[in-house]
């Protein structure tokens, strides 16, 4: 082959690989309608986790800074270091822990959603700063559904398809986020009186509580229904890599 002939064949080989990933989200028959609604609702649970999440970092500064709490810049960031520094460690030590126990995927990512369920009651009603770091402990916990969701993914398709459905399901996460970032701007009005009526900040973290939710009937799915074996099984594949055996054989006979 030129390198002309080789750029096509890559391009081409790429661009099918796009096709593939399109398939999964939107041909149930490409992986099986078992599998195709469970990479919809994994997917749903991402871009929840990821709307959600997405909003809070945010919001959450400003909200900090302003009434109830009213933190410094020095003390909004060393919590957010710490916050961030802790969500590393769930994913380094608590994810592999949950998995060595035997969790399922799903049940460690309903974990997660509930864990942020509660993070954001709480900052929606917050009083102390004691209250701060207990939800901001919560809040680390939000971060197990996401490998989880893409480990749930990587077992509905085959490996080959692996690229594919992470490149389309992250596009989605993607969108998520952005839409993400205007919503909660819109949302989040910081505490005050104006006219006798207060206006209460921790309203955005009750719809943040309310979008986690979202995920929970999700998981729920994910969680009870069985899944059904793949189309192909090894019974099927078996006579195919006879076949090359054979073949590959054969060729070898011929050499010598």
């Amino acid at each position: 082959l030129t390198w002309k002939e080789r750029d096509f064949s890559t391009n081409t080989k790429g661009f099918s690989k796009f096709i593939n990933g399109l398939k999964i989200f939107f041909y149930p028959k490409y992986t099986g309608f078992s599998n195709w609604w469970r990479v919809w609702a994994a997917t749903g649970v991402i871009c929840i986790g990821s709307f959600s999440a997405i909003g809070g970092v945010e919001i959450q500064n400003y909200f900090l800074y302003n009434r109830p709490l009213q933190w410094s810049y020095d003390h909004i960031g060393y919590y957010s270091a710490a916050w961030s520094g802790l969500m590393g460690l769930v994913l380094i030590f608590v994810l592999p822990v949950f998995v060595a126990v035997g969790l399922s995927n799903a049940f460690i990512g309903l974990i997660g959603s509930l864990s942020a369920i509660t993070a954001n009651v709480i900052i929606a009603n917050v009083k102390t700063n004691w209250e701060m770091y207990i939800a901001g402990a919560l809040q680390s916990m939000q971060q197990l559904g996401f490998p989880v969701m893409r480990t749930i993914l990587a077992s509905l398709v085959r490996p080959e398809d692996h690229g594919a459905i992470f490149t389309i399901s992250s596009s989605f996460q993607m969108v998520a986020s952005d839409i993400s970032t205007i919503v909660f701007n819109k949302i989040y009005k910081p505490e005050t009186v104006i006219s006798g009526h207060k206006i209460n900040a921790g309203i955005a973290f009750w719809v943040m509580a309310s979008t986690w939710a979202t995920s929970i009937p999700l998981l729920l799915l994910l969680l009870f229904c069985k899944q059904r074996k793949r189309s192909i099984d090894v019974e099927e594949e078996r006579p195919l890599l006879d076949d090359s055996i054979s073949s590959y054989g054969s060729k070898n006979n011929k050499t010598i």
